[in-house]
Protein backbone atom coordinates (compact mmCIF):
# COMPACT_ATOMS: atom_id res chain seq x y z
CA UNK A 1 0.00 0.00 0.00
CA UNK A 2 1.48 3.32 -1.06
CA UNK A 3 1.70 6.14 1.45
CA UNK A 4 -0.16 9.36 0.68
CA UNK A 5 2.43 12.11 0.94
CA UNK A 6 0.43 14.75 -0.92
CA UNK A 7 -0.34 16.81 2.20
CA UNK A 8 3.20 16.69 3.61
CA UNK A 9 6.01 19.13 2.91
CA UNK A 10 9.44 17.88 1.90
CA UNK A 11 12.21 19.52 3.90
CA UNK A 12 15.49 18.95 2.06
CA UNK A 13 18.55 17.93 4.03
CA UNK A 14 16.60 15.81 6.54
CA UNK A 15 16.45 12.10 7.17
CA UNK A 16 12.68 12.29 6.56
CA UNK A 17 13.31 13.68 3.09
CA UNK A 18 15.72 10.84 2.37
CA UNK A 19 13.67 7.95 3.80
CA UNK A 20 10.02 8.95 3.49
CA UNK A 21 10.10 11.00 0.31
CA UNK A 22 12.95 9.00 -1.27
CA UNK A 23 14.68 12.26 -2.20
CA UNK A 24 18.25 11.73 -3.38
CA UNK A 25 19.37 15.34 -3.73
CA UNK A 26 22.80 16.17 -2.28
CA UNK A 27 21.52 17.55 1.08
CA UNK A 28 19.10 14.64 1.64
CA UNK A 29 21.72 12.05 0.63
CA UNK A 30 24.17 13.68 3.08
CA UNK A 31 21.54 13.49 5.84
CA UNK A 32 21.02 9.79 5.07
CA UNK A 33 24.77 9.15 5.14
CA UNK A 34 25.15 11.00 8.44
CA UNK A 35 22.31 9.00 9.97
CA UNK A 36 23.82 5.68 8.80
CA UNK A 37 27.23 6.67 10.16
CA UNK A 38 25.72 7.58 13.53
CA UNK A 39 23.89 4.21 13.67
CA UNK A 40 27.03 2.33 12.65
CA UNK A 41 29.08 4.08 15.34
CA UNK A 42 26.67 3.17 18.16
CA UNK A 43 25.87 -0.34 16.99
CA UNK A 44 26.54 -3.03 19.56
CA UNK A 45 28.43 -6.14 18.48
CA UNK A 46 26.15 -9.07 17.73
CA UNK A 47 26.22 -11.92 20.24
CA UNK A 48 25.88 -15.52 19.09
CA UNK A 49 24.59 -18.50 21.05
CA UNK A 50 25.22 -22.18 20.29
CA UNK A 51 22.40 -23.92 18.45
CA UNK A 52 22.75 -27.29 20.22
CA UNK A 53 20.69 -26.42 23.35
CA UNK A 54 17.80 -25.34 21.13
CA UNK A 55 17.83 -28.62 19.19
CA UNK A 56 16.62 -30.46 22.31
CA UNK A 57 13.30 -28.62 22.00
CA UNK A 58 12.73 -29.24 18.28
CA UNK A 59 10.16 -31.97 17.68
CA UNK A 60 10.07 -34.15 14.56
CA UNK A 61 7.38 -31.99 12.94
CA UNK A 62 9.54 -28.84 13.15
CA UNK A 63 12.91 -30.50 12.54
CA UNK A 64 12.44 -30.46 8.76
CA UNK A 65 11.49 -26.76 8.72
CA UNK A 66 14.38 -25.95 11.05
CA UNK A 67 17.04 -27.91 9.12
CA UNK A 68 18.16 -24.94 6.98
CA UNK A 69 18.82 -22.94 10.16
CA UNK A 70 20.82 -25.77 11.69
CA UNK A 71 23.06 -26.05 8.64
CA UNK A 72 23.69 -22.31 8.54
CA UNK A 73 24.34 -21.94 12.28
CA UNK A 74 26.52 -24.96 13.09
CA UNK A 75 29.75 -22.96 13.01
CA UNK A 76 28.86 -19.47 14.19
CA UNK A 77 25.68 -20.16 16.14
CA UNK A 78 22.41 -18.23 16.30
CA UNK A 79 22.37 -14.53 16.99
CA UNK A 80 20.35 -13.64 20.08
CA UNK A 81 17.42 -12.28 18.06
CA UNK A 82 17.10 -15.44 15.95
CA UNK A 83 17.50 -17.60 19.06
CA UNK A 84 14.67 -15.69 20.73
CA UNK A 85 12.46 -16.03 17.65
CA UNK A 86 12.98 -19.77 17.37
CA UNK A 87 12.53 -20.36 21.09
CA UNK A 88 9.19 -18.58 21.02
CA UNK A 89 8.17 -20.45 17.88
CA UNK A 90 8.88 -23.75 19.62
CA UNK A 91 6.90 -22.63 22.67
CA UNK A 92 9.73 -22.30 25.16
CA UNK A 93 11.22 -19.26 26.86
CA UNK A 94 14.82 -18.48 25.84
CA UNK A 95 15.93 -18.62 29.47
CA UNK A 96 14.78 -22.26 29.66
CA UNK A 97 16.99 -23.10 26.69
CA UNK A 98 20.06 -20.93 27.34
CA UNK A 99 19.80 -19.99 31.02
CA UNK A 100 21.54 -16.82 32.17
CA UNK A 101 23.76 -16.79 29.07
CA UNK A 102 20.84 -15.45 27.04
CA UNK A 103 20.63 -12.30 29.16
CA UNK A 104 24.36 -11.93 29.92
CA UNK A 105 24.99 -8.69 28.05
CA UNK A 106 21.81 -7.10 29.41
CA UNK A 107 22.82 -7.77 33.00
CA UNK A 108 26.38 -6.61 32.30
CA UNK A 109 25.00 -3.33 30.99
CA UNK A 110 22.94 -2.83 34.15
CA UNK A 111 25.99 -3.47 36.33
CA UNK A 112 27.97 -0.85 34.38
CA UNK A 113 25.18 1.72 34.74
CA UNK A 114 24.94 1.25 38.52
CA UNK A 115 28.67 1.71 39.13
Amino acid sequence: MARDLSNRVLNHGTITGYTTFKCRCVPCAAAGAAWREKRRKHKLPMRYLPIEPLLRFVDDENRRAFSHVVKRCKVKGLNVYAADKWCVQFGVHPWVVYGDAFFADIWEGEKNVES
